[in-house]
Parts: structure tokens; sequence; C-alpha cells
């Protein structure tokens, strides 16, 4: 499953379907599936979403002028509603909250920033 998750890896911010996934792997849906599953411990769904928004964090925390929906777009996502709320429920936080509630490394010292 390896292969699996370095396509994705390389390939998230472009529309990633369980068909074409078993296609560019030759395995049924199925089992590619469950298999995935059992050896990863989450879908491959869950695992698309989790790269595209661990890449979203980079993307706000290099404080790049793009903006949240830019974000969402260059992450692989079609609609922003589904980037937000995916973003939410994988920090907790909305992209703008996160931006401002974010924890910085910072000569070997955290600093937590807020409002």
């Amino acid at each position: 499953m390896q292969n699996v998750r370095d396509y994705i890896k390389e390939n998230y911010e472009n529309p990633i379907s369980i068909s074409e996934l078993s296609s560019q792997f030759n395995r049924s849906k199925t089992s590619l599936c469950i298999n995935f599953k059992k050896e990863i411990g989450e879908t491959i769904m869950e695992y698309l979403w989790k790269v595209r928004i661990e890449r979203a964090k980079d993307l706000l925390k290099s404080r790049t002028l793009l903006s949240n929906e830019d974000i969402a777009f260059s992450c692989g996502f079609s609609e922003v509603s589904h980037f937000y709320r995916r973003f939410k429920k994988h920090t907790g936080l909305t992209p703008s909250l996160y931006l401002q509630s974010k924890v910085y490394i910072d000569s070997g010292s955290l600093l937590k920033l807020s409002k």
C-alpha cells in the first residue's frame, strides 16, 4: 500500500477517485479499499483528506499571500466549503483561526500566538 500512499502524496492536488486508484494499481476497488484500511488504519479518502489538509496547513504556516480559497483549490479541494469542513474536522479550527492560534517554534521555544 506504500505505492498507493506515494501516488496520493504526489497527486493530491488533482482529483483522485477509488476507481482511478484501482485502475492505476490493477486491483479491484473492494480489494484496494479493504487492504488499504487494514494496512494503513484509515480509508483511502481519509488518507487523501489528511494529506490535503497537511499541505494546507503548510501553506497557511508559510504566510503565503494565497487566500483560503486559493489554498483549498491548490490542495485539491473542488469546493471551498468542503475544504472548510474537512479542515475544521481535522484540526478543530477554521483555517483563519488555525493561522491565528498556531504554535510557532522560535529559537527552540514554543510560543502560542493568540488574538
